[in-house]
């Protein structure tokens, strides 16, 4: 496979194998390498290692062409908000490879080392889909949904790393714990640990949190380095239980968020920017 550093000359082989225009792909590619960069400069700010973040392409808007073009580019991380548009999205694009390698030299087959991340609010009788399609679930927004997912997990063990859902800013509109509730979640489950209590291997092993739209540089650095303050409180309370990863930052926010300690970003409109409608689902490009 290619990579984000491909020369142009591959722009044309990738855009005729999964019949794009050469233009988004090359669109695409630049796209890419801008939000590489600006990850790699946010982590020299930090005094961090690149490879200590991961990028997460948020591809909710766009078609499976451009999802496997993304991986031609070197992406192996993407990202839905919905269970039930994860599942079918993953079979396109699993659909296309297939399509694509199928009595071709290439001999790749599917793309097992593309890694499908589930984003958006999760509803507790979708957390079958979510958990048999899911590489790892970011919004685990409540005791209820963690209870459920624990039990599936008991019946059905598989990796799936899960992240427990912050509103550090205390936005109405936003799903999540609140760090009161989470340090009382956390007493429970990582230190008590009574009968019926979450399996010591189906713990969380990250923190997630978005911060409003309109928050001010100031305001996000706030509410990003709160995450990363409850992160450490709450291995302080239970040292034997590490919470690793922060998913945090989007499109308009992620360098700050690198900043505060991000190891996962989240990134959508950036990587698309540019491109043909046609890219698009109902061709049409987000807002």
């Amino acid at each position: 496979m290619t990579n984000s550093t491909s020369p142009a000359a591959d722009y044309l082989a990738i855009a005729a194998r999964y019949a794009l225009a050469e233009q988004d792909v090359a669109q695409l590619s630049s796209n890419l390498m801008e939000v590489q960069q600006e990850i790699i400069q946010a982590c020299e700010k930090s005094g961090r290692l690149p490879n200590e973040v991961k990028l997460i392409a948020v591809t909710k808007y766009v078609r499976a062409p451009v999802i496997a073009a993304l991986y031609d580019l070197g992406v192996r991380d993407v990202g839905e908000s919905r269970p039930q548009n994860l599942a079918l999205r993953r079979s396109e694009v699993e659909d296309l490879f297939r399509s694509i390698t199928s009595g071709s030299s290439r001999g790749e087959g599917l793309p097992a080392d593309l890694k499908w991340h589930l984003i958006g609010h999760l509803q507790r009788n979708k957390a079958d889909v979510a958990l048999s399609k899911s590489d790892a679930i970011h919004s685990c927004d409540s005791e209820r949904l963690l209870a459920r997912l624990d039990q599936l997990l008991t019946v059905s063990p598989r990796p799936l790393p899960l992240f427990v859902e912050i509103n550090v800013s205390g936005e109405a509109s936003k799903h999540g714990f609140t760090p009161d509730e989470a340090r009382a979640w956390w007493r429970t489950q990582a230190v008590e640990r009574p009968a019926g209590c979450m399996a010591q291997s189906h713990l969380p092993v990250g923190l997630m949190t978005m911060a409003p739209i309109d928050a001010s540089p100031a305001e996000l650095v706030q509410i990003f380095s709160g995450l990363k303050a409850l992160k450490i409180e709450l291995e302080a309370i239970s040292p034997e239980c590490r919470l690793p990863w922060l998913s945090m930052g989007m499109s308009g926010d992620f360098p700050i968020a690198i900043e505060c300690g991000a190891t996962h970003v989240r990134v959508g409109s950036r990587l698309f920017q540019g491109l043909s409608n046609g890219c698009f689902l109902n061709d049409t490009p987000p807002a």
